[in-house]
């Protein structure tokens, strides 16, 4: 557990000050027994979820080789924020994640520290679910918010993006996988599929039928292994610049109960 801290930015909910700096502690997994440098994945949570369901997968794809650092947003993690508790506070998260990304950096170049050489700068990605999905896309590909350190993004039960005009189309170069469930009660399926049309990366789409907006990354669930696959092989193999991610992620999704597509970076 890393007591990060940004002091230049307050922590402001609901137009009131609760604090002159903003507190993200974050928790960090690591492969045991692989030498660094590592791909470092920051991972956002959701809306008053915190990290507690979403540590199993943290856990996972620390066992496929990956650093993981997930911060506690500290407005939108109830736990932490208690009776301050503001989704308004999303706004301010891009900002959080790219502060997280630089000290992970600064600790993997110092000595002494628990993640000391494991961390390489050039294989960064962001990955997050919910809110923290839409988190992570405006860290990927935010007109302001962009952090041109990451090469990779995974948007898990995304809303599609508050952007203007309303037609407007989120381009980038940083390969995006987008995950949906098709009955999903927080982010109903065709909303999410509106964030399909809206970007123009390159990535692919995997709509996981049946599945609800949780259990799929909490696990364990019908869906939960065929997302670990799925998002480790997306990771390792755009982090890596491997050749082929699109043909491992179709053997990834075959006989499951999903579908895989290819996004669209067209025009």
């Amino acid at each position: 557990m890393l007591p990060l801290v940004d002091r230049s930015r307050p922590a402001v909910s609901h137009g009131r000050l609760v604090a002159p700096t903003r507190a993200l502690t974050t928790e960090v997994w690591y492969p045991e027994g692989l030498a660094g440098p590592r791909p470092l994945v920051v991972f956002a949570h959701g809306f008053q979820f915190g990290l507690d369901p979403y540590r199993r997968a943290c856990s996972e794809w620390a066992e496929r080789g990956f650093v993981v650092a997930a911060p506690m947003f500290p407005l939108t993690d109830q736990a932490v924020a208690g009776g301050n508790l503001d989704e308004a506070d999303i706004g301010n998260q891009p900002a959080d994640v790219r502060f997280v990304i630089t000290e992970l950096l600064g600790a993997s170049q110092s000595a002494g520290t628990a993640v000391s050489g494991l961390v390489d700068p050039s294989r960064i990605a962001v990955v997050g679910h919910s809110d923290g999905a839409e988190t992570a896309l405006l860290v990927g590909y935010g007109a302001s918010d962009r952090d041109p350190r990451v090469d990779a993004v995974v948007a898990d039960a995304a809303n599609p993006l508050d952007v203007q005009p309303p037609t407007a189309k989120i381009r980038g170069s940083a390969p995006l996988l987008i995950v949906l469930g098709d009955r999903d009660g927080s982010v109903p399926f065709e909303t999410g599929l509106r964030l399909v049309d809206q970007v123009r990366v390159p990535g692919w789409l995997l709509v996981l039928h049946g599945a609800d907006h949780l259990s799929p990354i909490a696990g364990p669930s019908r869906w939960t292994p065929e997302l670990d696959r799925v998002t480790g092989d997306f990771l390792m193999g755009t982090l890596s610049a491997a050749g082929g991610v699109g043909t491992t992620l179709r053997q990834d999704a075959a006989g499951a109960p999903s579908s895989l597509t290819a996004l669209d970076a067209g025009p």
